[in-house]
């Protein structure tokens, strides 16, 4: 990501937790956004560290078995 996408993205964030401070309307659909983000990103890595995790164990066994 670029500089300017990083600061645009904090800008956001930093607008929507203001608007979530004031508004009761807001402050709950700040939660489902959140708990939305947490479940998708779990979910993706979760997806992401099983591959990396059976690539480890096999290169860890390969090597331990060439050795």
């Amino acid at each position: 990501m670029s500089d300017s996408a990083i600061i645009t993205l904090l800008i956001i964030i930093a607008a929507v937790l203001f608007l979530a401070r004031w508004s009761p309307i807001w402050n709950d659909v700040v939660r489902g956004a959140v708990r939305f983000l947490v479940i998708v990103l779990g979910v993706l890595f979760g997806i992401l560290a099983v591959p990396a995790i059976v690539y480890a164990a096999v290169k860890f066994v390969k090597s331990a078995w060439e050795n």
